[in-house]
């Protein structure tokens, strides 16, 4: 038996298991410009842990960095791009195992290609909070 081909949704780079289904209502995607983001919401009848092992395998492959996770009780994957943050939540209810995706843009990116905080002002900037302006 061959395992099925992942099923991709708004976002190119991250596989989704093909056993689970989008939940559009619960799903919010937003762009502006080349920013993209969002949170997506799938469930299926499928073990968690099942679940686990085909992100931590398939992200990998996407060129993801695995950053961290939570186990358990409930399941949360941490992966990192240069410019995005994907968080995966991972739990069971009673009939069916749902999955968030929280994909959110770092949002700042300077000239090397490392990451700078976004609470940090950059140096000779005075001022203390800043704006984002999406294109």
């Amino acid at each position: 038996m061959t395992a099925a081909s992942p099923s991709y949704y708004d976002f190119p780079d991250i596989p989704m298991p093909s056993e689970l289904s989008l939940v559009t209502q619960e799903s919010t995607v937003f762009q502006g410009g080349t920013v993209k983001g969002g949170m997506l919401t799938l469930k299926g009848r499928v073990e968690p842990s099942s679940v686990v092992n085909f992100f931590m395998v398939s992200m990998a492959r996407e060129n993801w960095k695995h950053r961290g996770d939570i186990r358990y009780r409930k399941w949360i994957l941490l992966f990192e791009k240069p410019d995005r943050f994907c968080i995966i939540s991972i739990r069971e209810s009673t009939y069916n195992t749902y999955v968030e995706v929280f994909v959110v843009p770092t949002g700042a990116e300077n000239r090397s290609g490392s990451l700078e905080p976004l609470n940090e002002p950059r140096q000779g900037d005075t001022s203390t909070i800043k704006s984002t302006t999406l294109q």
